[in-house]
């Protein structure tokens, strides 16, 4: 099945191809998603997911040999799938599936997290998200460059304030730099909530 069905229509393609997502703009066609799902996460974890399928399908429409896996961490390392699968609609249509079905957690491990997503040997990236780092884990993440042999990381920083905590950008700019690779990215994104519940 075409990945162009995720669409919808065969009109809605070519807008879902110039979309904007919190990812970026991203190259790369063998891509791990490391997601954290702890903390205030769970606030806007309907957008993350669609924001998820959306650059899978973005991309899948100029890529058609396009892989990707999504590992979730919190308390755990979840991973979607053992290894990289191609963005099918059926791959697609599961993940979906198992990322509305993620329980939250309350403690945040990002390196084991990071180890987990580099170790896809053929993976060409990954992109983080998280609303915080902690300084508990620095020690092994200065590690990372032993595992990540110069490949990208794409570091996507939810905020929830207006002005960010420098604590928590120094962290991820030492985060960036730890992966040896000049490609590698921070993207701070302001969350802003409003409504009546």
């Amino acid at each position: 099945m075409r990945i162009s069905r995720l669409c919808g229509s065969a009109n809605h393609c070519p807008r879902i191809s110039t979309r904007k997502t919190i990812f970026g703009d991203v190259r790369e066609s063998r891509i791990v998603f490391c997601i954290d799902t702890s903390g205030s996460i769970y606030k806007v974890w309907d957008q993350i997911c669609s924001h998820i399928v959306e650059h899978l399908c973005k991309m899948a429409i100029n890529n058609k040999a396009l892989y990707f896996n999504v590992i979730t961490f919190d308390d755990y390392v979840k991973r979607f799938r053992t290894k990289l699968v191609v963005a099918s609609y059926i791959n697609v249509q599961e993940l979906n599936k198992w990322l509305r079905s993620v329980c939250f957690g309350t403690s945040c491990y990002v390196f084991p997290a990071l180890l987990a997503s580099y170790s896809h040997v053929d993976a060409e990236c990954v992109l983080l998200v998280t609303d915080g780092l902690l300084t508990k884990e620095f020690y092994e993440i200065q590690q990372l460059s032993t595992v990540c042999n110069s490949r990208p990381l794409y570091l996507t920083l939810l905020m929830n304030n207006i002005k960010p905590n420098n604590r928590v950008l120094e962290l991820a700019s030492k985060l960036l730099m730890m992966t040896c690779c000049s490609k590698s990215r921070l993207n701070v994104i302001t969350i802003a909530v409003s409504g009546c519940f």
